[in-house]
């Protein structure tokens, strides 16, 4: 609802959520998407941290007459215009299912030429695809900025186990490129077409350019795979864990981590992660609490799921295994987290795994 004063349409304030990018982005996408109005007038703040400088100029010229980074005025104004100050706009999980239309973000003349160049001095001559890989390392050297979030750790991965699905983008023609920030280690390869940008040329600029522009994006449960879905890039998400925390929009593909009962030494199935709440899990304790463990993608799980949506964006996978599809998200009730969500499990992932359904 617009506030008026005397009939002028009063200033709103909009706290961004700079801390993660993943929060940045899919936040404020959805709060452009339901809530704001371009008639009205934005300034915008930021918490204390800016985790990538780019993004937030992006989503600032688009939508805010001025932006303030002091943190003292925020807190001032948040007080004083309780009611007109969007703070930290809350991101509905079922969100990604009602996005539509087209990015309302674009880079500008000087952006493009500079991402062009940024590309020729990597060596990248021809498409390319980004991968992403969660460790702890983002988070391991900010505590100054944050809390303890090693109990997120369950959702960290090998980057090792993308290596063989990086070749199979080689060996098609393109480059692949190894994203992150702050990450545990370099990748080790001597694939001139493997780019380990995330040791060799990160960027503000380039990680929100880079993940705009590839041909697909391969992330996981970490935020900058939001990027990529801020730009309807074409995305496949690797170790999802939870189960119910799903947040992809249509066209998505991804795998989830399988569940270990290391008491019975056997993997859950899909229907008993549901019905006993352990899709819902979101700290490594309670995990820890039942006996369980995540089990990783294969480099082979990964390497299907990429080639597929290889294919699929050049128009040349069939589909199959519809049945096991349908049967897969049958599992999810009204109550689950993710119930609706419009991404497809990865085809192959789910033929090899057919008896956890």
């Amino acid at each position: 609802m617009n506030i008026a004063v005397g009939g002028i349409i009063a200033t709103k304030f909009f706290r961004f959520y700079t801390d993660r990018i993943g929060h940045l982005c899919s936040n404020t996408e959805l709060f452009i998407r339901e809530d704001y109005n371009p008639k009205d007038r934005y300034i915008g703040f930021t918490d204390d941290y800016i985790c990538n400088r780019q993004l937030l100029d992006m989503f600032s010229r688009y939508m805010c007459k001025k932006m303030i980074y002091n943190s003292h005025v925020r807190d001032i104004c948040e007080t004083v215009f309780s009611n007109r100050f969007i703070k930290h706009y809350h991101f509905n999980p079922t969100a990604y299912s009602s996005f539509k239309g087209e990015p309302f973000l674009e880079f500008n003349k000087d952006e493009c030429r500079l991402g062009m160049e940024e590309l020729a001095r990597m060596g990248v001559d021809s498409w390319y695809v980004c991968f992403h890989n969660r460790d702890g390392s983002y988070l391991n050297n900010r505590k100054e900025y944050h809390k303890d979030f090693s109990y997120h750790d369950y959702r960290d991965s090998d980057v090792k186990n993308q290596i063989k699905a990086m070749e199979y983008v080689t060996e098609q023609g393109g480059y692949a490129i190894r994203m992150g920030y702050l990450v545990d280690e370099p990748l080790e390869t001597d694939n001139p077409r493997i780019i380990d940008y995330a040791s060799r040329f990160r960027s503000d600029f380039m990680d929100i350019f880079l993940s705009a522009n590839c041909k697909f994006f391969v992330g996981n449960s970490a935020g900058l795979i939001c990027v990529a879905f801020l730009f309807n890039t074409p995305s496949v998400m690797l170790n999802s864990c939870p189960l119910e925390y799903v947040d992809m929009p249509k066209g998505g593909l991804f795998l989830p981590k399988l569940v270990y009962n290391t008491d019975e030494d056997r993997l859950l199935s899909f229907e008993e992660v549901l019905t006993k709440g352990i899709g819902s899990f979101t700290r490594m304790e309670q995990f820890d609490r039942y006996h369980l463990s995540n089990v990783e993608n294969t480099s082979e799980d990964i390497l299907g799921v990429v080639r597929e949506m290889n294919m699929r964006v050049d128009m040349e996978w069939d589909n199959i295994y519809e049945k096991l599809q349908s049967r897969f998200w049958s599992l999810f009730k009204p109550y689950h987290r993710c119930y609706g969500c419009p991404a497809r499990v990865g085809s192959r992932f789910l033929k090899n795994h057919e008896g956890l359904l």
